[in-house]
């Protein structure tokens, strides 16, 4: 869930550091059990995407699946290592992966917000690139209909700073454009408050779930 790439506007490695360090393990996402139940019925290869404190990874693990969770934070890859669980884990940038390996899924929760346009494209190409034939690209992330967006610093249109925490609001059709101009077919896609809420929070996310042909 870490912003990969860093321009001069948005260098938070250090907030992701510090977050990482300063949250627990927590039980599994909303989205992570909805696509187990949905998309993810057979055991199978995974990988996920800024993985975080590894909340959705080591779940996955426990439900059968061989499942590796890179994050660029080092402090996040540190402490979901000292989880008991077969997940894997490891420190990398996911806009610009090299594993030397491709898998059946590929799983991203709450962090293509967390980038920007320019390092989204390099991110779509490199989950494409470590997909095999038929593999699936399962998202979850904020959306410009989220109440949210405009909360802040302005940085442009769709990009803002709240309490020192970088989003980039993504907007569905265009985002599901990109995905299809990578190679990606989409496959559902759902807009939706009521799928993520944190605390008093309940955001408008988007869920898409796409294949590699």
């Amino acid at each position: 869930m870490l912003y990969t790439s860093t321009p001069s506007h948005c260098n938070f490695t250090d907030y992701w550091d510090r977050f990482y360090l300063a949250t627990p393990h927590l039980k599994p996402s909303m989205f992570a059990t909805h696509t187990a139940q949905h998309w993810l019925t057979q055991p199978t290869d995974l990988l996920e995407i800024g993985c975080g404190n590894g909340r959705d990874a080591v779940w996955f693990a426990s439900q059968g699946h061989s499942v590796l969770g890179v994050d660029l934070s080092q402090n996040a890859i540190e402490a979901c290592r000292k989880h008991q669980s077969k997940a894997e884990f490891q420190t990398a940038d996911f806009s610009n992966l090299s594993l030397g390996r491709q898998f059946s899924a590929v799983y991203s929760r709450f962090n293509l917000h967390s980038i920007d346009d320019e390092t989204e494209a390099q991110a779509l190409s490199s989950v494409y690139e470590h997909l095999k034939l038929g593999g699936k690209f399962m998202v979850e992330a904020r959306t410009i209909h989220d109440t949210m967006m405009g909360q802040g610093e302005r940085i442009s249109e769709r990009e803002w700073i709240h309490e020192s925490h970088y989003r980039r609001f993504l907007d569905p059709d265009q985002f599901l454009d990109n995905a299809r101009a990578a190679g990606f077919i989409p496959e559902y896609t759902l807009v939706s408050a009521g799928l993520a809420p944190w605390g008093d929070a309940d955001p408008v996310v988007m869920r898409v779930v796409m294949r590699r042909d």
